[in-house]
């Protein structure tokens, strides 16, 4: 499947009035023009492509609460990304983004951020006024410093740091009230924070079962 077989599911979800569009195929490097006409998508999936860049009329699909743009060749985001701001699940996993834009931080309905199997070596601290996410996931990256700022998101149930550079973590993370799981394996730490611990965690056994402690 490619480009044309794409702007035909466009042109079916327009005559439908669909609220979901499955693009996730093999092929496409760029998006049709017509799919910024579907403002009534809440739900849009273009996985498994090769797109390098998202378009800023990218922001036209304001009512999307679901984005799925994982394993895509996207090296990073428009700031006008921040536009869609009924997002609550949004999957970059599998791209090469080295960085985030600030602007992320306007997705304020987010409760799931994705972003395994990049290139990400710092996250913006302006990520920590994502007050709903209830998950994050950031296995894979090259990060070596997680903000103390972490604490601020009260609603974090899981936090996926496995296969980094971590050689330590902040202490903050054992105040994290709603926290349940935390990967923390294959990376350099020599011992997670004994707060963890004593706050009982799930994720610490497996810290351990992983590093042979």
């Amino acid at each position: 499947m490619g480009y044309a077989e794409a702007l035909q599911l466009i042109e079916e979800a327009k005559e439908t009035g669909a609220t979901e569009l499955y693009l996730s195929m093999e092929g496409i490097t760029e998006l049709p023009p017509e799919l910024f006409q579907l403002k009534q998508l809440t739900r849009l999936d273009i996985s498994y492509n090769r797109l390098t860049e998202l378009p800023q009329e990218f922001s036209q699909l304001e009512h999307l609460n679901t984005l799925y743009l994982g394993s895509n060749e996207l090296t990073e985001l428009p700031p006008t990304i921040s536009q869609l701001q009924q997002l609550t699940m949004f999957y970059l996993n599998a791209n090469q983004l080295t960085e985030l834009p600030p602007q992320v931080s306007q997705l304020e309905q987010l409760t799931t951020l994705s972003l395994s199997n990049n290139q990400l070596t710092k996250l913006p601290p302006e990520i920590m006024q994502l007050k709903n996410l209830n998950w994050i996931y950031l296995h894979g990256n090259q990060l070596t410093f997680l903000p103390p700022e972490i604490v601020q998101l009260k609603k974090l149930r899981g936090l996926e740091l496995s296969g980094n550079e971590f050689t330590r973590l902040p202490p903050e993370i054992a105040q994290l009230p709603k926290l349940e799981v935390l990967w923390l394996d294959n990376n350099p730490l020599t011992s997670p924070p004994i707060e963890l611990a004593v706050q009982g965690i799930e994720a610490i056994r497996k810290y351990f079962a992983h590093n042979g402690s």
